[in-house]
C-alpha cells in the first residue's frame, strides 16, 4: 500500500478491512487519496463512556453525522454542516440530544452526504 507523510503522520490508502503493514520510503513521493466517502468506524467499540468516530470526505461537503437507536429513531446529531476534504474525527459521549446518558445497546452511526447514507454499528456497554 502506498504511504506518505502528512502533518507529521504516516498515512496510507486502505479501502478494505484487514490487517496491514505500512512501509514508507522517503525517496518515493505518493499523495494518493481515496475518491469515495468512507465511514471508517469508531474506537473503542464497544465503548463507555465515549467513542471517536472516524470518516473520510474526498471533497469539501455538507454532511450530517447522526446516531440512531435500533428502532430507527434519531437520538443524537453529532455534527451538521460543512466540512473540508480529508480524514475527520468526531467524539460521541454516549448521550442523546437532551444530554441524557443512553443505556447499553446497539446504535447506528449515520453519515449522510449528497442524499446518500453510510452506516456503521456501535455498541455502548455500561
Amino acid at each position: 500500500s502506498d504511504s506518505y507523510i502528512e502533518d507529521n503522520k504516516l498515512k496510507s490508502k486502505i479501502n478494505n478491512f484487514g490487517t496491514y503493514a505500512i512501509f514508507y520510503n522517503e525517496n518515493m513521493n505518493s499523495s494518493s487519496y481515496p475518491n469515495e466517502y468512507i465511514l471508517i468506524g469508531n474506537y473503542p467499540n464497544p465503548f463507555n463512556p465515549e467513542t471517536i468516530i472516524d470518516f473520510y470526505l474526498p471533497e469539501d461537503n455538507y454532511i450530517n453525522l447522526s446516531i440512531f437507536n435500533i428502532k430507527g429513531q434519531k437520538i443524537r446529531t453529532i455534527y451538521q454542516g460543512q466540512l473540508n476534504q480529508g480524514y475527520q474525527s468526531l467524539k460521541w459521549d454516549g448521550k442523546n440530544d437532551q444530554n441524557v446518558s443512553l443505556p447499553s445497546g446497539l446504535y447506528i452511526v449515520n453519515l449522510k452526504y449528497d442524499n446518500k447514507i453510510i452506516r456503521n454499528k456501535v455498541v455502548k456497554l455500561k
